[in-house]
């Protein structure tokens, strides 16, 4: 009976030993595990934060394009104000040597008439 014990103690060690001997082997592969999650964190974190850095300069680049889309669309808007205001003076202008031009030729006309009618009375 007691080489029977003896035979099942030491069954049951050597069973002991390999449980944990996988024990130690299922430890150094979650270690691992653990290990390579950890490194995947890292880099998954470093493009996290470099995705975040691009969006934040699209952005930045984003709010300046606009701003210098509003400076150009007030630009134009004041260049538009004074093309319309140059083109008003000119007509304006036009339409003062027009006037110039007409009293001119009349008061030619008037002149002309003046001398006529000056040399006949003579």
């Amino acid at each position: 009976v007691r080489d029977d014990m003896s035979s099942r103690l030491q069954k049951l060690i050597a069973q002991l030993e390999e449980a944990n001997a996988q024990n130690r082997m299922l430890q150094a592969e979650n270690q691992k595990a653990t290990s390579n999650l950890a490194e995947a964190q890292r880099r998954s974190n470093q493009r996290i934060a470099g995705l975040e850095q691009q969006i934040q300069d699209a952005d930045q680049k984003l709010r300046e394009a606009v701003n210098e889309k509003e400076a150009v669309s007030a630009d134009r808007e004041l260049l538009k104000n004074l093309n319309d205001d140059v083109e008003r003076r000119l007509k304006k202008a036009e339409n003062e040597i027009e006037d110039l031009e007409k009293r001119k030729k009349e008061e030619s006309h008037l002149q002309k008439s003046s001398i006529r009618s000056a040399e006949d009375s003579l």
